[in-house]
């Protein structure tokens, strides 16, 4: 059985506005994505297209 969950996609820390947030996420949960801020919007688009897919 395979179990589905969501993606979690993040920026990375040294584009963050306060570089914690970013880096507390890493140390406390798997995180699929870490991105430079360009790329967020196409990555997330990428995923919802490939949910709709499915």
């Amino acid at each position: 059985m395979v179990e589905k969950r969501d993606s979690i996609v993040i920026g990375n820390s040294t584009e963050a506005e306060v570089p914690s947030m970013p880096e507390n996420t890493i140390q406390r949960v798997v995180v699929d994505y870490v991105l430079p801020a360009a790329q967020l919007a196409s990555q997330l688009t990428r995923l919802v297209e490939q949910t709709v897919s499915q």
